[in-house]
């Protein structure tokens, strides 16, 4: 059983260092790690190759956008099972160990593993609802399935045509893509299955993050108008009942932060509207 890290990065050098030298740990040996660099300087480069691992793939790439990335690194990949990983991400030496045991008993499943802030040394998901082994519910796959933490047979990607790359980083809709993938295969009778010992950390302890005032406004443009726009795209692909609670449930809480007057919240609301609608009109206009 082999598996496939694939990692969209770009100009992040070093949290890509931490990153890769988790993965190398693991205890479970069947891997490959395949790194699609859309930067516009050779630092990735020199990095991977100062591993000098057979194991790690380089690939410079011309193209932007993370849902590109992952099509394309999917494509090469050899594995039978695909891990979306975050150049960020840091995973438990006992990762892919954890992901064989699951996928001998059965080997269709969608896992999502558990992720935690290294950063900030927190949950910033809870998890405390869920139970672990069984299916997710809709509503679970839209809040709590971060990408850094899924796992899926490679198969699955031809049954529903890989990552939509209208969505995610560097795409018009700037979010929402993994959430996107996981609804498709969802549909076609795929369970998503929350693992709490498959462990991540997101965004690693020796991530940069950006905190400035422009960083979470960029934040608050496009990411809720690619979540808009994803919730309009899987009422028309999916069953509206089981998407109408999670949407009602997300309108509501960027309706009471706007009116406790939190930061952004109104931009926020706005964004998720319009992304919404925007992905309407182009529906419309397909059917013209």
């Amino acid at each position: 059983m082999k598996f496939s890290f694939i990692i969209g990065t770009i100009n992040r050098t070093r949290e890509l260092k931490y990153c890769i030298e988790s993965l190398l740990t693991q205890s479970y040996r069947e891997f490959e790690i395949i790194i699609v660099d859309q930067s516009e300087n050779d630092l990735t480069e020199k990095l991977v190759k100062s591993f000098n691992e057979k194991c790690i793939i380089y690939n410079h790439v011309s193209f932007k956008g993370l849902s590109k990335a992952r099509n394309y690194g999917i494509s090469i990949a050899t594995g039978e099972y695909i891990c979306l990983t975050d150049d960020d991400a840091c995973y438990d030496i006992d990762y892919l160990s954890m992901l064989k045991g699951y996928y001998e008993k059965e080997p269709n499943w969608i896992i999502s593993g558990h992720m935690w802030d290294a950063v900030n040394k927190r949950e910033f998901i809870d998890y405390s609802r869920i139970r672990e082994g069984e299916p997710l519910s809709v509503r679970d796959i839209i809040r709590k399935c971060p990408s850094p933490a899924i796992t899926f047979p490679k198969c699955i990607v031809q049954e529903i045509e890989g990552f939509d790359e209208n969505f995610g980083v560097g795409a018009k809709y700037g979010a929402g893509e993994e959430t996107d993938f996981l609804l498709r295969a969802f549909w076609i009778k795929y369970d998503v299955i929350y693992c709490e010992d498959v462990r991540v950390q997101h965004p690693h302890e020796y991530a940069m993050i950006a905190v400035d005032e422009e960083a979470e406004d960029r934040k608050a443009f496009n990411y809720p108008y690619g979540i808009g726009a994803m919730y309009k795209k899987q009422f028309v692909l999916g069953d509206k009942k089981k998407m109408m609670y999670p949407y009602v449930e997300q309108i509501l809480k960027m309706i009471i932060k706007k009116i406790l007057h939190k930061s952004r919240a109104e931009l926020i609301l706005k964004r998720f509207q319009e992304g919404f609608n925007s992905y309407n009109r182009e529906l419309e206009g397909k059917i013209e």
